[in-house]
């Protein structure tokens, strides 16, 4: 089996990995978009993925452990977590007491992963890109590690569609230094109109903060 994080995915592996992307960014978009309707935006919004307990420990020259949010790994089992790690080449996947899962994998494994995450990441924020729901979106553009990205509007206002890409946007940036275990890490989003002039920037906390409050 080829790694579920490199294209082209086992069929099983791609349902599994996006379901888990696409069911955590529309139960929160649903969620704050009936906030936005009922005028309940005093209210903090749902919490993200806590990464917290991400961590990647430097084993050897070659080796690392790496840690992850449970909720990363679905309902995944040990025993199916030994067959992945037996399939994918992996030393050993480990489902912790915590509910966090440990990857014990080669540098090069990591590298590989990341870097098949990020291309995966950029190609679903492309599909954004004047989709029927970002219509007003004319280009995003990330950094390498996801911590920034720069949005163009093909006009000189945002209104809340748009502005509400942030949840896109924090849930990839979360997921992807989850991986990166960088836990620490703070996104930064930046919304550039037409010509070119700065309408708004968002970090990741504004998700979870009240409106007005410091």
């Amino acid at each position: 089996m080829t790694n579920p994080f490199k294209p082209p995915y086992s069929p099983t592996k791609k349902l599994i990995f996006f379901a888990v992307l696409l069911g955590i960014t529309l139960i929160v978009y649903v969620i704050l978009n009936e906030k936005i309707e009922n005028g309940g935006l005093a209210e903090p919004v749902p919490d993200f993925v806590d990464i917290s307990c991400s961590k990647l420990t430097e084993l050897d020259e070659s080796r690392i452990a790496l840690t992850v949010p449970g909720a990363y790994a679905a309902d995944a089992t040990q025993e199916s977590l030994n067959e992945t790690a037996s399939q994918l080449g992996y030393e050993s996947i480990v489902l912790n007491e915590d509910g966090s899962v440990t990857y014990t994998i080669t540098k090069d494994q990591h590298k590989e992963m990341l870097d098949n995450l990020r291309s995966g990441i950029i190609k679903t924020l492309n599909g954004m890109i004047g989709s029927a729901d970002y219509k007003r979106i004319t280009s995003i553009e990330p950094n390498d590690d996801l911590t920034y990205i720069k949005v163009t509007l093909n006009t000189k206002n945002i209104d809340y569609k748009n502005s509400m890409s942030m949840i896109q946007f924090k849930t990839y940036f979360l997921l992807y230094n989850a991986f990166n275990g960088t836990p620490d890490a703070k996104l930064s989003v930046d919304y550039f109109d037409k010509d070119g002039k700065l309408i708004l920037t968002m970090g990741s906390d504004d998700l979870n903060t009240k409106p007005g409050s410091q």
